[in-house]
C-alpha cells in the first residue's frame, strides 16, 4: 500500500496514487480513442465531442450513482456533484452514463455508433486496469481474507485495517490479516478485456462494435464473480441490491447485440 509517492523537482511533491490512476484513465482512454478513431477514418473533430461527452458522463455518472446508492436521493446536490476531490465514485454509473452521451453524440453527429465504441474499447481496459491498481495502492475496495499465498496484508491505518479493527480481528498497532488482492484481480480482468478487444479489432477489420461489446461483457462477468471475493463491509440496501441487476442487465444486452451483430456479418459474407 502506497496512498502517496513523492516527486522530487527541485522540490518534493506529494501525489495521490488513488488520484494520479484517474488521471491516467482519463489521459489513456481519452488519447488511445482518438488514435484508434483517426485510424478507421473517424473525423478528428468529431472524435473530440465524442470524447469530451464520454469524459463528462463518466464524472457525473459515476459520482450521481455513488451519492444516489450510499445516500439516497437526498444525498445528491451540486456541490456534492462537483466536489473535486477525486473520491466518491461508482464505476459502472459512469460507464453507463458514459455509454449513453457517446452514443447520442454519434447520432448527432453522424458517426457509426459500433465503430466508435470499438475505438474506446483496448482503452478503456487499460485505463480500468489503472484506476484498481489505484485502488489497491490506496488500500480501499480490499477482498476479504484469505489462506492463499498471494494474499497481501495492509498496514495500520489503512481502511481494511480499520474494518478488521472493528471487527476484532486485528490489532491497533498490527497489519491486517491476509487478504484476497480484489483490485488486482479486477485490473487483471480489465487488462485481459484490452487485449482481447485489441485482438478482436487486429482479426476482424470489419467487425464494429464486437470489440467494445467483449470489453464489457467480459470485466463485466469478472465483476460479477469476483463480488464473492469482496470484504463483508456494511453497505447501504441499495448498494448492494443493486449491482448484481446491473450486471445481469449488461450481460444480457451485449450478449444479445453480440449474437445479432454476428448474425448480421455473417448474412452479409453469404
Amino acid at each position: 500500500m502506497h496512498p502517496i509517492i513523492h516527486v522530487t523537482l527541485g522540490k518534493e511533491y506529494p501525489i495521490s496514487c488513488y488520484r494520479l490512476s484517474f488521471i491516467l484513465f482519463a489521459l489513456v482512454v481519452s488519447s488511445s480513442a482518438y488514435l484508434l478513431g483517426r485510424r478507421k477514418g473517424l473525423d478528428g473533430m468529431k472524435m473530440f465531442v465524442i470524447i469530451a461527452a464520454a469524459g463528462i458522463g463518466t464524472f457525473l455518472g459515476s459520482r450521481i450513482f455513488f451519492l444516489l446508492t450510499e445516500g439516497g436521493v437526498a444525498a445528491i446536490n451540486v456541490s456534492s456533484i462537483f466536489d473535486w476531490h477525486l473520491l466518491g465514485f461508482s464505476l459502472y454509473g459512469g460507464l453507463i452514463l458514459a455509454g449513453v452521451l457517446v452514443l447520442l453524440s454519434c447520432w448527432g453527429l453522424g458517426l457509426n455508433p459500433w465503430m466508435t465504441g470499438d475505438a474506446f474499447a483496448p482503452g478503456l481496459g487499460l485505463g480500468l486496469a489503472l484506476v484498481k491498481t489505484g485502488c489497491f495502492l490506496n488500500g480501499c475496495c480490499f477482498g476479504k481474507a484469505t489462506s492463499l499465498p498471494w494474499g497481501v496484508s495492509f498496514p495500520p491505518g489503512s481502511q481494511a485495517h480499520d474494518f478488521q479493527i472493528l471487527n476484532g480481528s486485528v490489532f491497533l498497532f498490527t497489519r491486517t490479516v491476509q487478504l484476497h488482492p480484489l483490485q488486482l484481480y479486477e485490473a487483471l480482468a480489465a487488462l485481459s478485456g484490452a487485449l482481447g478487444a485489441a485482438l478482436i479489432l487486429k482479426k476482424n477489420q470489419d467487425s464494429s462494435g464486437l470489440a467494445i461489446l467483449f470489453m464489457f461483457f467480459w470485466f463485466t462477468i469478472w465483476r460479477w464473480f469476483l463480488l464473492d471475493f469482496r470484504a463483508p463491509v456494511p453497505k447501504p440496501p441499495l448498494d448492494s441490491q443493486i449491482f448484481p441487476w446491473i450486471y445481469g442487465a449488461i450481460l444480457f444486452l451485449t450478449g444479445i447485440l453480440a449474437l445479432v451483430l454476428v448474425k448480421k456479418r455473417t448474412k452479409q459474407r453469404a
